[in-house]
């Protein structure tokens, strides 16, 4: 394992060095990717399992989304083991 002063965070900045160990992920949410159909703005909604209707946060209108499969979510949390699995294990 890297010393802390060694461990750069994702903009490249060496992260706190108050910290001892890395923390891993303990869970995780897929998101999708939704483009508004007034402006193309592209909109993240975390997995959106009923349809629901979503407001552009650029133009401000709304409109409905499709939902995504439990099932697909499920058997992502399931094989990732809800996220930690995607840790890098060179820090676990």
């Amino acid at each position: 394992m890297q010393r802390n002063e060694d461990i750069r965070g994702r903009r490249g900045g060496l992260v706190n060095s108050s910290l001892t160990t890395p923390v891993a992920p303990m869970g995780m949410d897929i998101a999708f990717h939704y483009a508004c159909p007034f402006c193309q703005k592209v909109i993240r909604v975390s997995s959106p399992l009923k349809p629901v209707v979503i407001s552009c946060p650029q133009c401000h209108k709304q409109f409905p989304i499709v939902p995504v499969d439990d099932a697909l979510i499920k058997f992502m949390q399931v094989i990732t083991a809800e996220g930690r699995a995607a840790a890098c294990q060179e820090f676990v």
